[in-house]
């Protein structure tokens, strides 16, 4: 009798335990709705086109010894003529076991890019972030003809920051989502330099591409990464 009841509280545990976890599966979903916004530049305020906009889903992952935030989904878009983008909605079931162990919080507007501009501070203000509203400022050369190598080092390594800030570590979609993105950026780059130390940063922006997109954890060689670029980056079409 005790051998039947012992295995009765266990089988009504294990039936207990698949009925929460199934509960907490269906509890796990979380839905967001699209985003539309407008980028603008900053000095004129006028519709900016062809901007590639980049958001991020982010969330806490836990376990028994650390907790850390982690990006697990990216998605982009480019603003037509009107300076308008619009992200589109999502939703993930998070009782998969992928993300079993993670608190999904945040989705917010991680970057925005255009050749020939930088992201201004007035992008981060609360009432450009409360409407969607993104602002871009034109690189204009202030200095003399002779010193504009200072800002094409200065664009380059801008290019750079950009590809590391996108990285979306966990995300499944995030070499479809990006790849022409970072396409775009490398070619930008490609034109830009002219000298010895220029063509350096567009070393590391192609260093950087490659360990983003292959998911690789081991340090590419040079030949790894010629191979990548010539399989995989193409030139965008106009």
């Amino acid at each position: 009798m005790k051998q039947m009841a012992g295995k009765r509280i266990t089988a009504m545990g294990v039936v207990f335990f698949l009925f929460s976890m199934t509960l907490s599966g269906c509890a796990a979903i979380r839905s967001w709705d699209e985003v539309r916004g407008r980028v603008l530049d900053a000095d004129t305020k006028e519709p900016v086109e062809g901007v590639v906009v980049v958001y991020h889903w982010e969330g806490t992952a836990s376990s028994i010894v650390v907790s850390r935030d982690q990006c697990y989904h990216v998605e982009s878009a480019v603003t037509d003529a009107g300076g308008v983008f619009t992200i589109p909605a999502w939703n993930e079931s998070f009782g998969n076991p992928q993300h079993m162990n993670l608190d999904p919080k945040w989705r917010f507007m991680k970057l925005a890019y255009k050749p020939g501009y930088r992201m201004s501070e007035l992008s981060y203000k609360e009432q450009a972030q409360q409407q969607n509203l993104i602002y871009l400022k034109k690189y204009e050369p202030k200095i003399r003809k002779e010193r504009l190598w200072y800002l094409r080092e200065e664009q380059l390594w801008y290019l750079l920051d950009v590809i590391r800030n996108s990285e979306c570590g966990e995300a499944e979609n995030m070499r479809e989502e990006l790849l022409q993105f970072y396409s775009g950026i490398y070619f930008k780059a490609e034109k830009l330099a002219r000298t010895n130390k220029e063509q350096e940063i567009v070393d590391k922006i192609k260093r950087a591409i490659v360990i983003l997109l292959s998911g690789s954890e081991n340090e590419p060689s040079k030949e790894e990464i010629n191979r990548f670029f010539e399989k995989s980056i193409k030139e965008p079409s106009r």
